[in-house]
């Protein structure tokens, strides 16, 4: 099995190879190596990503990504800000900037940046839930609630929208929204 294994990364490798001229082999190449764990190729392949468009957001995003990994938040911040300058309304740097101020502590302009990805990207019903999350932790139950009723009514079956509903709506003393929640 490990030799079929390390014949289907050789090829996944070739194939990416193939196009190299595309920052997107590379970023490809980026996450494959930093799933085998070896995030000193996944860097430079990232690297060769922006070296190739200094404006490829997803490469700056996983850049970042990679760096916070590492315990580098200091580097992770610097790309995600970079990213944002390239493209302001770009959500997953945006995203990304919110989550790296609640690790830092930082909880108003985590606030300010997962509102902003989440008004950016409302299909996306999981920046949604992470800024519900983030209001309701910030003791802005009502606001978490609307956030998430309006997830809930564009994906009536999100699992987790709908747990938060009930866990939220239980916390606040509103049991008859909670068990509605619950039935469906």
């Amino acid at each position: 099995q490990r030799t079929a294994l390390d014949r289907a990364i050789a090829e996944l490798i070739a194939s990416e190879m193939a196009s190299a001229e595309r920052p997107e082999s590379h970023m490809n190449l980026a996450l494959l190596y930093a799933q085998m764990g070896r995030p000193n190729d996944a860097e430079s392949e990232l690297q060769t990503a922006l070296r190739l468009d200094p404006k490829f957001i997803p490469a700056m995003v996983n850049l970042a990504d990679l760096y916070r990994d590492q315990g580098h938040d200091d580097k992770a911040q610097k790309w995600l800000e970079k990213a944002t300058a390239v493209e302001p309304n770009a959500a997953e740097p945006i995203y990304a900037l919110g989550l790296l101020n609640v690790r830092l502590k930082q909880y108003p302009e985590a606030l300010t940046f997962l509102a902003k990805a989440a008004s950016l990207q409302p299909n996306n019903n999981q920046y949604s839930y992470v800024y519900a999350v983030a209001l309701n932790d910030g003791g802005h139950s009502d606001g978490a609630i609307a956030v998430l009723q309006q997830a809930h009514q564009r994906r009536p079956a999100d699992r987790q929208v709908l747990e938060a509903l009930i866990a939220f709506e239980r916390d606040r003393g509103n049991l008859p929204a909670a068990i509605t929640h619950a039935q469906q």
